[in-house]
């Protein structure tokens, strides 16, 4: 299992993929600045993870729950996106 506060943390980092995402799919160039920005993000992220997982009650399996849950957000705004954008 994995705590609400990682979920969250984890949560978090969806801003930096979906900003990739939007990038290769719908040609939306991002700025230095929030590129930047969205990295300082996802390295804390990374480090909050690596803590969480030295804890004997956070599982990898509960950890895969939460990252599995993050790539099914990202894929449902990009969906939203591109019915909003492309195809209003």
């Amino acid at each position: 299992l994995t705590s609400l506060s990682t979920l969250t943390v984890v949560r978090n980092a969806n801003a930096l993929c979906l900003l990739l995402a939007e990038w290769f799919c719908f040609g939306v160039r991002p700025s230095l600045g929030k590129v930047l920005s969205l990295t300082v993000i996802v390295v804390g992220v990374c480090i909050y993870t690596w803590q969480d997982l030295q804890d004997s009650r956070t599982s990898v399996l509960g950890l895969f729950f939460v990252l599995l849950d993050a790539v099914l957000v990202c894929i449902e705004s990009l969906f939203i996106r591109y019915l909003l954008a492309v195809r209003p």
